[in-house]
C-alpha cells in the first residue's frame, strides 16, 4: 500500500512488515507479524492489521502495536480507511469499526467464517460470501452477498455450490 504522495510503501515480506522511503530509497523493517492483512489509515500515521484473532493498531512514528479488538479472523479496510471491516471468529458475525470513532457495529450473521471481506471502490458496499451447509452429507452452499453501508441494507448477488470452486470475490 502507497502513502497518499507515494513517498512511502507499505508491504508484507516474509513476516515482516516493511516500510519503503522512496526519496533516500531505503528498506526499514516496522514490525514482525503472521498476519497476510493489513491497512493504512486514514492520516497515514498507523497501520490495522489482524494477528492471533486481534486487530492492532500499529504507529509508524512512535514504533508503538496498540490492542484495539479480540476476535478478528478476516478484515477489509476501505479505500479511505475510514472503516474497517472484519469477521468475529467465535460470534461468525461481521462488524464494521469506525476507527475515528471506536464504535463498532454488527452487520451480519454467519452460517461459517472465512467471508472474503471486500469493500467497493467508493465504499458504498461491503461484499462477502457467507457458506452453509446443505441437508445432503458434505454439500455446502455459498451466497455472495452486497451490504450497503448507506442503507444498510444486504442484498443476495449469487447462491451456489461450494463444489463450484469460488474462493475469492472482489468488488470494483
Amino acid at each position: 500500500r502507497a502513502s497518499s504522495n507515494e513517498k512511502k510503501i507499505y508491504f508484507l515480506f516474509a513476516s515482516q512488515m516493511i516500510e519503503y522511503a522512496r526519496d533516500t530509497d531505503t528498506l526499514s523493517t516496522l514490525f514482525h507479524t503472521d498476519s497476510l492483512q493489513f491497512g493504512l489509515s486514514g492520516d497515514e500515521e498507523s497501520i490495522y492489521f489482524a494477528e492471533n484473532s486481534t486487530l492492532y493498531k500499529y504507529n509508524i512514528s512512535h514504533g508503538t502495536k496498540e490492542k484495539v479488538i479480540d476476535g478478528v479472523f478476516q478484515l477489509a479496510v476501505s479505500d479511505d480507511e475510514e472503516l474497517i471491516a472484519f469477521e468475529d471468529k467465535e460470534s461468525k458475525e461481521i462488524w464494521l469499526y469506525y476507527p475515528e470513532s471506536g464504535q463498532t457495529e454488527k452487520i451480519a450473521d454467519l452460517h461459517s467464517i472465512d467471508s472474503n471481506l471486500s469493500f467497493g471502490e467508493e465504499g458504498s458496499f461491503l461484499l462477502y460470501t457467507d457458506y452453509k451447509y446443505s441437508i445432503v452429507p458434505g454439500n455446502m452452499k455459498i451466497r455472495i452477498r452486497l451490504y450497503d453501508l448507506e442503507e444498510k441494507t444486504t442484498l443476495t448477488a449469487y447462491k451456489g455450490d461450494y463444489s463450484e470452486n469460488i474462493r475469492t470475490v472482489l468488488l470494483r
